[in-house]
């Protein structure tokens, strides 16, 4: 069978509440791979190392699945940014997965995309719901994942949290910052009009940002 599964796990220990969150495209079915033959991509080898050694500390989610990588990578951005687990102590995450103009996997944005995506976080009001017209992952889908670490783990710590700005130049995604000051600093490297582009529109020339509110 050639189907390729992809999705978005958890690993958890549960004897410390630490966390970490990956993408994975296997062509074994999820449940028969996290835990069992994969045991994540990162670069803590102590972290993978203790899996294998202590196996009864560790617990293995899977978020949800999709039809593409590239949908899967969406929802992780999503929740790395939430949790903004490169400094949070909660996570062993080193570093945010990040979506740029051609993401991780090579792949332009499309105008239609763009668009789609826009209209979802509007209509989300920025939250982690469906990214982009292709994500097939739906806002509940997502904010009952978010509920679910809140609920089961209360000592995760939560960095306070900041607006985030997505830039987008000639309909071509370009950079994602958290906060005003990241947001100044980008456009002032770009020769943008903070206050045209980031304050009084979204629109300034031929950039775009799109903005979400602070929860």
């Amino acid at each position: 069978m050639n189907k390729k599964y992809h999705y978005v796990y958890r690993i958890t220990n549960t004897k410390i509440n630490k966390h970490y969150y990956g993408t994975r495209s296997s062509r074994i079915e999820p449940s028969k791979d996290i835990g069992v033959k994969y045991f994540s991509s990162s670069s803590d080898v102590s972290f993978r190392d203790d899996q294998n050694n202590n196996p009864q500390n560790y617990k293995y989610t899977i978020v949800s699945e999709f039809d593409s990588r590239e949908s899967a990578v969406e929802l992780e951005v999503a929740l790395h940014i939430k949790f903004d687990v490169g400094v949070n102590e909660s996570f062993y995450n080193k570093a945010k997965q990040t979506s740029t103009g051609f993401d991780a996997f090579g792949i332009k944005r499309t105008k239609q995309q763009v668009l789609n995506w826009k209209k979802s976080y509007n209509k989300s009001g920025g939250g982690v719901g469906e990214l982009n017209g292709m994500s097939g992952m739906t806002h509940s889908d997502a904010s009952k994942e978010l509920m679910s670490l809140k609920r089961n783990n209360s000592n995760v710590v939560r960095s306070k949290p900041h607006a985030l700005f997505i830039f987008y130049k000639n309909n071509v995604l370009i950079k994602e910052v958290i906060g005003q000051k990241e947001a100044r600093n980008f456009c002032r490297n770009h020769d943008i009009s903070y206050q045209s582009l980031c304050k009084s529109s979204d629109v300034w020339k031929e950039w775009y940002c799109n903005r979400n509110k602070r929860k």
